[in-house]
């Protein structure tokens, strides 16, 4: 990873320049509310929570011991717009899920094997995700 540009802190004039382009922006409603952010961060858990489930079953269908199977590590990076902060209103959150190299992941197989991965509210029943897999 690249280090920072600079890690001087912003000028008095770039802090009244941001806050101009915020209230410009601000009638254009592209800015998320904090009952939306809340609920990026509510998937995000589920996302996590919904992986490390998986792991675990998978594991255990491997012949993995159930103790064994608890301890495998799995991650969830967060990238792109939303890991930047520079998101719009209703952007994507880019992911990458990673996990131990006994399987593959892929969650549209993750979502039509039982696993509950869209809330009652969700406008799609098939996920549009690209997917990349390598072996490290």
């Amino acid at each position: 990873m690249t280090s920072a540009i600079s890690l001087a802190s912003p000028k008095p004039e770039d802090l009244q320049k941001t806050e101009e382009l915020r209230k410009a922006l601000e009638p254009y409603k592209v800015f998320e509310s904090e009952e939306e952010l809340n609920h990026r961060m509510e998937l995000l858990a589920k996302l996590n929570t919904l992986v490390k489930q998986w792991v675990k079953d998978v594991s255990i269908a491997k012949n993995k011991p159930e103790a064994a199977a608890e301890k495998l590590g799995d991650k969830i990076y967060t990238f792109g717009s939303y890991r930047l902060g520079v998101h719009h209103k209703g952007a994507d959150i880019d992911a990458l899920c990673v996990g131990p190299p006994i399987f593959e992941f892929d969650i549209r197989r993750l979502c039509y094997n039982g696993y509950n991965c869209f809330n009652k509210n969700a406008t799609t029943t098939t996920p549009n995700i690209p997917l990349a897999f390598s072996k490290l």
